[in-house]
């Protein structure tokens, strides 16, 4: 080790954490970040952990229809941080054991041929009703800590059932009730995947209308009260 450079990064995480020691309230946007703070040790004097929303979500209360084919969607770009690898290894294992009712929907360019995947182009937010038209369940299979993961709002504003890893801040909002939460495993995907493509739709017919009767999502207003009211008073 150069011990002149670890002590120097001491002095410097030192610094940085006095900072932390001034704040009153930290506002965490997920119990995943709360977390990653909690692990590295950082002086909090107070906290409070309140979901987000956007500004352009609202309850769309779309009772869907599902074919025989089940459409999965995954929304971001190619990234090992995100989970792709995965995501690809867990449908191919799929694949090979059989199953053929399945196809996924991507919007950016892939590495990979597969027989299963249909390559789309990346959408403007103005596009995203049509993205969720064509998606049966969202996919989310994070490595890395992600604080949140808008998607999966947007999924759930659109009735869209959701499986989402266990790394990304947005599995607060999933029980098994609208959704599923798993290990950023090749083998945990998989086991979900195969269940859902077995169950015939019908869980993912109860899973919509569980969304449609009983999700409701928050407005920015209503997020902004949320802040006010616990964070200021």
């Amino acid at each position: 080790y150069n011990w002149n450079e670890v002590e120097k990064y001491k002095r410097l995480r030192t610094y940085y954490y006095s900072f932390f020691e001034m704040i009153d309230t930290i506002h965490f946007n997920s119990s995943v970040t709360k977390q990653v703070f909690y692990n590295h040790n950082v002086p909090i004097n107070n906290e409070k952990t309140i979901l987000i929303t956007h500004k352009g979500l609202k309850n769309q209360k779309i009772k869907k229809t599902f074919g025989k084919t089940v459409r999965f969607s995954y929304l971001g770009g190619f990234s090992s941080r995100k989970g792709c690898e995965i995501l690809i290894n867990a449908l191919d294992n799929v694949y090979g054991k059989g199953y053929r009712n399945f196809k996924l929907n991507t919007f950016s360019s892939f590495p990979y041929e597969r027989a299963y995947i249909n390559e789309g182009v990346p959408y403007q937010y103005s596009e995203i009703r049509g993205v969720f038209e064509k998606t049966d369940v969202l996919i989310l299979p994070s490595i890395w800590n992600e604080t949140f993961g808008f998607t999966v709002l947007e999924a759930l504003s659109y009735d869209v059932p959701v499986i989402v890893s266990s790394h990304a801040g947005s599995k607060d909002l999933i029980d098994n009730k609208n959704g599923w939460i798993v290990e950023p495993e090749v083998e945990d995907l998989t086991k979900i995947i195969i269940k859902i493509l077995e169950e015939n739709c019908q869980k993912l017919k109860d899973i919509n209308k569980y969304i449609c009767n009983n999700i409701e999502i928050k407005t920015m207003r209503e997020h902004t009260q949320e802040i006010m009211d616990k964070c200021y008073k």
